[in-house]
């Protein structure tokens, strides 16, 4: 998708999220993805629900709502993070600037608990399990670990069809939102 510059089409009976009525094409924007050392355009379709009128874009697995990386890239600063690298190398490994690194962890800091326990309940819903308290007393490290249980329940519960990327597979369930400032993904 990246390399083609286009984002996923609307396929046929897909629902809207919040009331369960019918989507239909609703137009497109250009949005920009830093990925591979370079920023592309991505152009991303839009989708009107036919009986609430709410809009929703298609936005593929591998980005997350509202910030030009690629999940991938926030999942390994997470991970860094919570073996308790600071910004600065997190930085240098993903090659983004300090202060987008810093921010990215901010952020992550800010809804970890809340983040965690939404996790936490899917991976529970999914047969999987996760740690009872912080598993290096970092909050960061227990939200880690309640994203891969969660991943590692769904793979187990529904095969090799789920995301193998756990970045990709904890923004699409999530709907894109798990870096928001202000919507709930749950």
């Amino acid at each position: 998708m990246l390399r083609a510059g286009v984002g996923p089409a609307l396929s046929g009976a897909e629902r809207c999220p919040g009331c369960g009525g019918l989507l239909g094409a609703w137009g497109s924007y250009r949005r920009l993805v830093r990925w591979g050392g370079r920023i592309d355009g991505l152009l991303v379709r839009r989708c009107r629900c036919r009986s609430c009128g709410v809009t929703h874009a298609l936005l593929p697995a591998f980005l997350i709502a509202r910030r030009i990386d690629l999940a991938s890239a926030i999942g390994v600063a997470l991970a860094m993070a919570a073996a308790r690298r600071g910004h600065r190398p997190i930085a240098v490994a993903v090659g983004v600037a300090e202060t987008t690194a810093r921010g990215w962890l901010r952020r992550l800091r800010v809804r970890a608990a809340w983040l965690r326990m939404g996790f936490a309940r899917l991976a529970w819903e999914l047969g999987g399990q996760t740690a009872r308290a912080p598993p290096s007393g970092e909050v960061l490290a227990w939200l880690l670990d309640a994203i891969v249980a969660a991943h590692g329940a769904a793979r187990e519960r529904f095969g090799e069809g789920v995301a193998q990327c756990v970045w990709s597979f904890s923004s699409a369930t999530s709907g894109g939102l798990w870096m928001s400032n202000t919507d709930a993904p749950w």
